[in-house]
């Protein structure tokens, strides 16, 4: 059953009475009785004091690093709970060495699996996978990847087990803030709603055992692995590039196509894909080349 907002009675001073605003009318309608009503204010954006960033890829001598959104499963209990809190419930199994999440909303069930991290993070992982079936965090997948530069001083040299790489300090985070706040008044309000606040603190700690750090760690991209492991296993090296998400993904793809009709080696063919970085042009340029071998002519 739809609740409904009731208008304020005038008061009787005369003075006009305070309408709510946008949150107090969120509030006034929730929680609600079903999936169907729950589904809009499932899949609402959060506020920009809720989302928290990490580095997804980052290549330590260009001085960049790409970006990307995410959420702890605090927040994803807590949007449940503040829409439909008696319609939900979750549990965890084991299946073939992988940990489930069998998560339940007015009666249809959506299961899936964490693979990211281990012990308790698999876990999290799960379940906030499995609440994106009903919408919850849809809207992270709709932002755009975001770069930023060690030049503008927004992210700084760190060490992995990898070698080299950048870290997201305070001033970047900060720019990743406005740029989501940017992009909900330019896209996802008019997409998926006004950010729906839970009494999201921007200082909160998140998820103790799913660290960001962490994630850039793992996350390193394969351009910065040693030479040496490209020369030893090219195709695998190449597969594990193009593997990385970003706006150019579908040109590497592309590049990639082409390199397999190649008899050059792979692994040079790797390192201009690499060089060419995020500058459009200069990864035309290879595509011309590749395409141009493909069809017979000198690369």
């Amino acid at each position: 059953m739809t609740q409904t907002v009731q208008r304020p009675k005038a008061s009787s001073n005369g003075r006009a009475p305070e309408v709510p605003d946008d949150a107090e009318r969120d509030l006034a309608l929730l929680p609600v009785d079903s999936l169907r009503e729950a589904r809009p204010f499932l899949r609402r954006p959060f506020t920009v004091k809720a989302v928290k960033w990490k580095v997804q890829t980052a290549n330590a001598e260009a001085g960049w690093a790409m970006c990307v959104p995410h959420i702890d499963a605090r927040l994803v209990s807590e949007r449940l709970n503040l829409v439909c809190p008696h319609l939900w419930q979750h549990r965890f199994r084991d299946e073939n060495g992988r940990t489930w999440c069998d998560l339940t909303v007015d009666g249809l069930t959506r299961p899936d699996m964490g693979d990211t991290w281990q012990g308790k993070g698999l876990v999290s992982d799960a379940f906030k996978r499995a609440a994106v079936h009903f919408g919850v965090g849809v809207s992270l997948y709709a932002i755009p990847k975001m770069f930023l530069r060690a030049s503008d001083g927004h992210v700084a040299p760190a060490r992995s087990n990898r070698g080299p790489t950048l870290r997201l300090i305070d001033a970047g985070e900060q720019r990743l803030r406005q740029l989501y706040e940017q992009w909900l008044e330019d896209y996802g309000i008019q997409r998926f709603g006004r950010p729906l606040d839970h009494g999201d603190d921007q200082d909160s700690v998140g998820d103790p055992d799913v660290p960001a750090q962490a994630a850039a760690v793992e996350q390193q991209q394969a351009a910065d692995q040693p030479v040496s492991a490209v020369e030893e296993d090219p195709e695998r090296a190449l597969v594990a590039y193009l593997a990385i998400d970003s706006p150019l993904a579908a040109k590497r793809r592309q590049a990639n196509d082409g390199m397999l009709l190649l008899s050059a080696g792979p692994a040079r063919r790797l390192r201009e894909l690499r060089d060419a970085g995020i500058d459009e042009r200069a990864l035309d340029a290879l595509l011309d080349r590749v395409n141009a071998a493909a069809d017979g002519a000198t690369p």
